[in-house]
């Protein structure tokens, strides 16, 4: 995502600029049909789109060319709707000069925009009348004009991108090495914001046809909320029942409490900067993640009160599509200590202008984070292939799952239940220890259906494989699955299949080994074989070290893995060879090459859902699958080696692994799918062990930090 130096907001004279009727007569020569239009920012001392200080009443303040991250730069799309068939429309890098120390602008103009799409905005046959349109940033516009109106969207994910000591200046060390509660002064840390949410246009209409560079002047469309949260106002705040000075904040949200658009996708007439009809996408919360990761390891910004009674502070600030009314705003803070939540703001976010929020002081504990409900709060239209969803491996086996027991995950946020179902005496049945103790299946999937008919908010995944390539397998799996119909989802599966039609049901996936295997013998409603048996289907196939796979999916029946024209795609990671064993020639036979070989591929189920994203399009058919949970052995290395067979080193090393990606604020979000892993619910001794706890609250709150595909569906606007 493009970022934009942030000192505020852009100053009112900006802002209410709009697309004036003012004629540029330009001076001859008069360039010829298909030459290429030039644009300058029109940037100098009397007009500015740059940030400076903030105004006398601190609501207001223009706005910078440049970036908080080194080597980023800014890109604007340009349109002409009298240019010539497909000429009509380019991309152009802001170019700006960088201070050889800071890595940030050392002025405050851009210097040159230069064009990076292959063809620029041309003239056409007429002499005047031309009307230029823009859109900062590039990315957060449509690529298609029409007629004066283009669609922006503001994103809900808006984490700072790093800090700062003044919304200036980048310093993260005010994160990464706080100062301690013995240090005498106060300090303010700033979250500097992704600036590619503060969405700018510009409007130069009625222009005569000239060698001269057409001027675009910016406004920025966005309103700016800014946080501050005050850290303790009384040294040893009381802290999960124990005492300690300071307050770590992890996240903060600003919801609507009724239903208004804070963000999404919006149709902006560029001649005025008004959106029109109803937004085709909308977000109503704003999710922001205060994580900083380095060298593997997360960091949090550390509210101390200090030893003269003063204490810190963190500035943050949200930009919300405009029409938004302070008293309809819910803000949410998520800490060590509870969650906290301030509604009854008061005031106008007046379009344009910095509005102001200051919380109370941290005086005690506040709500427990509440993970068992987190789908309740997700849009209805959003496609289940576009959730990032917890999950147990091996979830019935306390072997994987030290607290095995499913009301306990399904509590901690876990929503999707892997098991391996193996058939004795034609029941299909599922192992919980490693002494040999079992259950059936039926009895797994009874509980798990109870405890969705009681909480029908939500849905689950519930993932069967095979381990013992049986023939038996099918008809068995069928028996457990009909006597339990009433709790599973039975509609066929597509690529179309929202969150509001699937909840308070199980979704089925199964895995099956081949055709000559067990393919055959499905039985659904007394019908054998008849392509409606509720389940996806995908067939397992051998992993490459280090890879993930892209294999056909679809609903009713088994299918191939490479199978022409499948309805859906499985792309997945799971390292069956270090799970049961069969380890290659390819691996280095030790658990580091195992544990380095799942992180591979990991890591490669994460840069193919990015892919997606980034290419665009409106496709929403591959489902995703990370496996980070894991069994080793070293008698499967070497028989004449006993040592203990492990579960922990995956969810010690892999739990947090994945954690620091997923919470990396560098990370683009996009879907992180389903993620397996072991000891969701840490030991029995520490429910904290591992990260799981963590983890889990980071792919929930994933699903807050970019905007996910969904069924288009009449939504409502702000007044």
């Amino acid at each position: 995502m493009k970022k934009l130096k942030f000192l505020g907001i852009a100053a009112a004279s900006l802002i209410v600029a709009g697309c004036s009727e003012e004629v540029y007569e330009q001076p001859r020569p008069m360039p010829e049909e298909g030459d290429e239009v030039a644009f300058d920012l029109n940037l100098g001392a009397q007009s500015r789109t740059v940030y400076g200080p903030e105004n006398e009443g601190g609501t207001a303040q223009s706005i910078f060319w440049g970036s908080y991250v080194a080597g980023e730069k800014e890109n604007i799309r340009v349109f002409c709707p009298e240019s010539p068939a497909g000429r009509g429309m380019a991309e152009f890098e802001v170019s700006y000069s960088l201070d050889a120390t800071t890595n940030l602008p050392n002025d405050n103009y851009a210097t040159a925009l230069v064009r990076t799409s292959e063809l620029g905005v041309q003239w056409g046959a007429q002499e005047s009348g031309y009307n230029f349109y823009a859109v900062y940033p590039a990315d957060k516009s449509g690529d298609t004009l029409n007629g004066t109106t283009v669609s922006v969207t503001v994103n809900n994910g808006q984490s700072p991108v790093n800090y700062g000591p003044d919304g200036t200046a980048v310093d993260n060390s005010l994160v990464l090495s706080p100062n301690t509660s013995t240090t005498a002064e106060a300090v303010t840390i700033y979250g500097n914001p992704d600036m590619s949410n503060a969405v700018m246009y510009a409007c130069t209409p009625n222009v005569t046809k000239s060698d001269e560079k057409v001027p675009l002047h910016f406004n920025v469309l966005t309103d700016v909320l800014e946080v501050t949260v005050n850290g303790p106002e009384q040294d040893n705040t009381l802290l999960n029942g124990a005492k300690a000075d300071y307050i770590e904040i992890r996240a903060i949200d600003v919801q609507s409490k009724s239903s208004k658009a804070l963000g999404g996708v919006f149709n902006v007439d560029l001649t005025n900067g008004k959106y029109s009809g109803n937004p085709t996408t909308q977000v109503l919360s704003l999710h922001m993640n205060t994580t900083l990761v380095q060298n593997n390891t997360i960091y949090y910004p550390k509210l101390y009160c200090r030893a003269n009674n003063t204490y810190d502070k963190l500035k943050v600030r949200f930009f919300l599509w405009p029409g938004a009314q302070a008293s309809d705003l819910r803000i949410v803070v998520d800490t060590n200590c509870g969650q906290f939540t301030l509604e009854n703001l008061t005031g106008s976010l007046d379009d344009g202008k910095i509005h102001k929020v200051s919380l109370p002081h941290f005086k005690t504990p506040g709500a427990e984070l509440n993970m068992s409900r987190w789908m309740r709060v997700l849009d209805d239209n959003i496609y289940i292939s576009e959730l990032s969803i917890p999950g147990a491996f091996h979830a019935a086996n306390p072997v994987f799952q030290t607290q095995a027991e499913f009301n306990s995950m399904y509590e901690a946020g876990v929503r999707a239940f892997e098991v391996q179902s193996f058939v004795t005496n034609g029941v299909a049945m599922v192992a919980t220890g490693s002494d040999g103790s079992t259950r059936t299946l039926e009895d797994v999937l009874r509980t798990i259906g109870e405890k969705m008919a009681a909480h029908p908010a939500g849905f689950v995944y519930f993932l069967i494989g095979d381990p013992n390539n049986s023939n038996e397998y099918p008809a068995a799996v069928s028996a457990a699955v009909s006597a339990c119909k009433d709790y599973i989802y039975q509609n066929p599966i597509t690529e179309n299949t929202t969150l509001g039609e699937v909840r308070g049901k199980i979704v089925l996936k199964i895995n099956t080994n081949g055709a000559d295997v067990n393919e055959t013998g499905w039985v659904w409603n007394g019908v054998t074989d008849g392509g409606d048996f509720p389940a996806l289907f995908t067939r397992w196939t051998w992993i490459r070290v280090g890879e993930a796979l892209n294999v056909s999916m679809q609903w009713g029946k088994p299918i191939a893995p490479n199978a022409a024209n499948a309805p859906l795609r499985w792309y997945y990671n799971e390292q069956a060879q270090v799970n049961n064993g069969h380890l290659g020639d390819a691996y280095t036979k030790n658990l580091a090459g195992a544990i380095a070989a799942i992180k591979d591929a990991a890591d490669d189920v994460a840069a193919k859902s990015l892919e997606a994203y980034q290419n665009g399009g409106t496709a929403h058919n591959m489902f995703y699958l990370v496996t980070i949970g894991g069994f080793y052995s070293a008698s499967w290395i070497d028989p004449t080696n006993a040592t203990t067979s492990m579960s922990q080193p995956f969810a010690e090393q892999l739990n947090p692994y994945v954690l620091t990606r997923v919470l990396d604020p560098s990370r683009v979000p996009s879907p992180t799918g389903i993620v397996l892993m072991n000891f969701c619910c840490g030991t029995t001794t520490d429910p904290s062990a591992y990260s799981s706890a963590e983890l889990i609250r980071a792919i929930v709150y994933n699903n807050n930090n970019f905007i996910m595909k969904r069924k288009e569906t009449t939504a409502t606007t702000n007044p």
